[in-house]
């Protein structure tokens, strides 16, 4: 599911895998792994492509923001 929203995010804003990998200081085809769902990224990696793109860690990985987990 990461795979798929990375590569979403960076078509909606126009962007190649080598810009997405510039701006977010790795190699191409470090990113590209990332978008063909051959690797996975750090935490800190997640939280600078979600920055990137302007979306949520939870948004990132595919999960429903609207969940809330407690004792309701």
């Amino acid at each position: 599911m990461l795979s798929v929203i990375l590569k979403q995010h960076r078509k909606a804003l126009g962007l190649t895998q080598a810009q997405v990998a510039q701006a977010l200081h790795m190699d191409r085809s470090t990113y590209a792994y990332y978008e063909l769902g051959r690797a996975s990224p750090s935490i800190a990696t997640a939280v600078k492509f979600a920055d990137l793109y302007g979306i949520t860690l939870d948004a990132l990985i595919g999960r429903n923001a609207d969940i809330i987990i407690g004792d309701e």
